[in-house]
């Protein structure tokens, strides 16, 4: 990340920290986020995810070079709404790394993650390093270190969406279980390093669920730690947000005989904030939120999913959450469609329509990723026989 992007990224958080105190909200990122799950760059995904779909995994004992590519487009119209202002994020991020598979639970990635925001043509945005170490103990459990994978599964309002196209690349510990009946996104994300005159920021953060009856019921209990502070530092800045979101939902994921639809959804969330520092007043937060969604299976392999959803809450603040949570009360309804008419590759497109305040607002975004592996013909005599 450049020394610009680092400033104006510092700014922005001392900005969020200002705004507590004189009852403001930041601007807003998009409440809607991608749906796409098989890629490391956006989308959620469980588990340890490949570089595209139908995209084999490297062989035990070889190396491959993996690229992959996010092209995305997010408008964010947010007009009329005195404190919140829309946003524009056009860009590419292409992740580009070497991949060693030791074993068949262990690999290694090394290489950079590149970036360009179009229109802003002297430079490249992001040139962040990437090693990311991948250790399977046992089926379906997996233990990551170094550059983590942002792809996150937790509610917009405790972490933001667009995070992961801003940068810097997530660094730190990551635990990932992808089991049937539970699943586990835990993880720490180093932000920023102490220093002289920079405090340190780091992010905890835990997303469990728990799945029962035949995994029609999901149960999901997810917090998140957000600190600035240190202990060398010249810094004043010390701030600690704390985040919690207990949610349940009940559907189906997979419907014969019902034509076109082929799922949906219902769920309801609980969400308390917490929010203390140095020169900020301790500020406690809660609301509630209504979800539902239908899914369906159109022609040519094409997803389509139409959503919905109703919060309601009282002083619910996160320094890295969507701030129109910020606000008392929005409704939100929406629709996506997500295409993969080739290897590795994947396209989605989505509109999502919001209104509070007595304004209604509109977001649009495409996501276009693609993933490839290509064999360099290298076998590292360290190579574990295969299982």
């Amino acid at each position: 990340m450049s020394r610009v992007h680092a400033t104006h990224r510092l700014l922005g958080l001392a900005c969020a920290a200002t705004t507590l105190v004189v009852g403001q909200v930041p601007p807003a990122h998009a409440a809607d986020y991608s749906i796409l799950s098989e890629s490391t760059v956006i989308g959620r995904n469980y588990g340890l995810p490949g570089v595209g779909p139908g995209v084999p995994k490297t062989p035990v004992g070889e190396v491959d070079v993996l690229i992959e590519t996010a092209w995305y487009f997010k408008n964010m119209e947010l007009l009329g709404l005195d404190t919140i202002n829309g946003e524009t994020l056009y860009g590419v991020l292409v992740p580009m790394r070497f991949l060693y598979r030791q074993s068949s639970g262990l690999q290694i990635e090394i290489g950079a993650v590149l970036g360009q925001d179009f229109g802003d043509s002297d430079r490249l945005s992001t040139t962040d390093p990437l090693f990311r170490l991948s250790y399977e103990p046992t089926d379906d459990v997996f233990i990551i270190a170094g550059t983590i994978l942002p792809t996150h599964w937790i509610h917009d309002a405790i972490l933001d969406d667009t995070w992961k196209l801003r940068g810097p690349v997530e660094q730190g510990f990551q635990l990932r279980v992808d089991r049937r009946r539970f699943k586990t996104d835990t993880w720490i994300n180093w932000r920023v390093k102490e220093s002289q005159w920079d405090p340190e920021e780091f992010e905890i953060a835990s997303s469990n669920q728990l799945r029962f009856f035949d995994e029609g019921l999901w149960l999901d209990l997810q917090a998140m730690w957000s600190h600035v502070g240190g202990q060398i530092t010249l810094s004043e800045r010390l701030e600690n947000n704390l985040s919690y979101n207990a949610g349940a939902s009940w559907g189906v994921d997979s419907i014969e005989a019902m034509g076109l639809l082929s799922g949906f959804r219902i769920g309801g969330h609980l969400l308390y904030t917490r929010v203390d520092g140095r020169n900020l007043d301790t500020e406690t937060g809660h609301g509630w939120e209504v979800t539902g969604a239908l899914d369906f299976d159109l022609p040519f392999d094409i997803l389509g999913r139409i959503d919905a959803s109703y919060f309601s809450g009282n002083d619910v603040r996160t320094f890295r959450g969507d701030s129109l949570y910020w606000l008392d009360n929005y409704t939100q309804f929406g629709g996506v469609l997500v295409f993969k008419p080739l290897t590795g590759i994947q396209i989605e497109t989505g509109i999502a329509g919001q209104h509070t305040d007595s304004e209604l607002n509109f977001s649009y975004w495409v996501n276009i990723t693609w993933g490839g592996a290509f064999k360099t013909g290298l076998k590292p005599r360290l190579a574990a026989p295969s299982a």
